[in-house]
């Protein structure tokens, strides 16, 4: 603000002066002018009321300004009817040409988030990077013109890229990471007295070139008829790190060229961290047969950006699991008798042939034997016995014996019941095996064979009728041959140890003598004599 006494009329001249040489002059009728190509007024206005005048003026300089000095005083030099005066007008300035890189950063090209990459941090071998930032003034916000400096993108072992900015002085680019080390933007002031300042920092990436893959997993195989499935794995992941989330899982059941049923999912969870980490996934999926194949395939890269390779890593990579038939399949193959045909009241052993045509299982099973008799149209069923029996490791057949008394004549079924108790899973739970036999009835004036009670009686009768026989033959052979003929006909009665009889399951050997005698002897060497088979032992 001016004080004239004759207004602003009278004004004629006026020079702003910077000092060093730059001034900015009004001339009345003409306006301002600059001395200074490098400084230019914007706009001004001058007016008056009364005596005073109040000057002001907006201008702007250009980066290639160079005052010399980094500061001023405006000094005003008026020209009136009385002359040239100078005045201090008490205002300074300042000049600073710098500039700066600003919200600069460093992000993955295909990430839609743009999240920065932090320093020290992973990225993919040739991993597309995009690169941004903003060119400022260092003493203002404001963009410097674009043709005053120049943008380069600089990467390892790459040449530095030279990118334009827009009229804001932002600026983004993209490069490839060909290896670790520093990756930044320099700045370049095309001219004039201005500096970068501070300069821009640089990232430091370090470049992951190995992919996550699997080095392991349990089951080597499925079970048939599964439904389920505790799936674990280990992944291997050296350098940038796996994410800690669940990783999703898919799998399909492949029945030779085919695929049968829908897609199965599953998440997995993390169980042991570190370089190799351990993963475990819960599948349900309908019951699969031997010959069926489970793949399984992930869906996880590490954090620079790397996927899981290898198996497990696509549909068309799968981590393949066979469906193996481990169950066993026990049935009933054979039974026997001894005697044969068996006989009403009599004892009866009964030989039943076990196989296992399946896989070894090692926990034992209950084998019964029951009769089924039809009378009447009525259907009776009597347990005679039941064993547990225990497949050795490699055995696949064994022989066990049940001790039997017909208490029936006719035609009944000999039913066997393998895994009665249902505590095995085979391949096949149908274990009932049934054998239709006829039971003869007891030999006429065999009273001893018709019961229990005949049999009773019919012992003490006998054993009567021979105490009284081997008196009277003792008193007889005495009189005339002596006791060693007598004992000489007595042998007539015995079978010749040279005999031979049938050698059953239960490891003795066994003959009817005389023949169709229904009389059976019996021994457990063939050395041995033979000797009386008791029908109730």
């Amino acid at each position: 603000t001016l004080h004239d006494e004759n207004w602003i009329e009278d004004l004629e001249r006026i020079v702003v002066d910077m000092r060093w040489g730059t001034e900015l002059t009004w001339e009345q009728g003409v306006g301002f002018s600059s001395n200074n190509p490098e400084v230019q007024v914007e706009s001004f206005t001058l007016t008056g009321v009364g005596e005073e005048v109040h000057l002001n003026i907006s201008f702007s300089v250009t980066p290639l300004f160079d005052p010399g000095v980094s500061h001023g005083q405006f000094i005003l030099r008026v020209t009136d009817s009385s002359g040239v005066q100078a005045l201090d007008t008490g205002l300074g300035w300042e000049f600073n040409a710098d500039i700066m890189l600003a919200d600069y950063f460093i992000s993955l090209a295909d990430d839609p988030n743009h999240t920065a990459l932090e320093d020290d941090g992973y990225v993919a071998l040739e991993a597309r990077l995009l690169i941004s930032g903003r060119v400022r003034y260092s003493a203002a916000d404001l963009a410097p013109p674009a043709d005053s400096y120049l943008v380069f993108m600089e990467v390892p072992l790459d040449l530095p890229l030279l990118v334009q900015t827009d009229e804001d002085g932002h600026f983004s680019g993209t490069m490839d990471a060909h290896g670790s080390g520093l990756y930044r933007v320099t700045l370049q002031v095309a001219g004039g007295p201005g500096t970068v300042y501070p300069a821009p920092l640089a990232l430091r990436l370090q470049v992951d070139d190995q992919p996550p893959a699997i080095i392991g997993s349990e089951p080597a195989f499925i079970p048939a008829n599964a439904t389920t499935l505790t799936l674990q794995f280990d992944l291997q992941e050296v350098g940038a790190g796996l994410p800690t989330g669940e990783i999703p899982v898919s799998c399909v059941i492949r029945r030779g060229l085919e695929t049968v049923g829908e897609q199965v999912q599953g998440a997995a969870t993390l169980q042991i961290s570190g370089e190799v980490s351990r993963h475990l996934v819960n599948l349900s999926f309908p019951p699969l047969l031997a010959g069926d194949y489970l793949d399984c395939w992930l869906e996880v890269g590490d954090l620079a950006g790397n996927q899981l390779s290898g198996a497990g890593s696509a549909p068309n990579w799968p981590l393949s699991l066979p469906v193996v038939e481990v169950r066993p399949d026990l049935l009933a193959s054979e039974l026997t008798l001894f005697p044969d045909p068996p006989v009403f009241g009599r004892n009866t052993l009964v030989n039943i042939t076990l196989v296992n045509i399946g896989n070894h299982s090692g926990e034992p099973f209950m084998v019964t034997l029951e009769t089924l008799i039809q009378h009447e149209g009525r259907l009776t069923v009597s347990e005679v016995g039941r064993q547990q029996v225990l497949l050795l490791e490699g055995e696949t057949t064994t022989t066990i014996s049940f001790a039997w008394l017909p208490d029936w004549e006719g035609d009944l079924d000999l039913v066997v019941r393998v895994d009665a108790d249902e505590a095995l899973a085979e391949r096949d739970e149908n274990n009932t095996y049934s054998w239709t036999i006829t039971v003869k009835a007891a030999p006429e004036g065999r009273g001893f064979f018709i019961s229990q009670t005949a049999l009773a009686i019919g012992g003490v009768a006998l054993l009567l009728l021979f105490c009284i026989g081997m008196l009277l033959a003792l008193r007889h052979r005495k009189e005339e041959d002596g006791s060693d003929e007598w004992g000489e006909d007595m042998a007539e009665d015995e079978p010749d140890p040279s005999m031979q009889g049938t050698v059953q399951p239960d490891g003795y050997e066994y003959l009817e003598w005389p023949s169709d005698s229904e009389e059976w002897w019996y021994r457990e060497d063939a050395q041995d004599p033979w000797a009386p088979w008791d029908e109730d032992g």
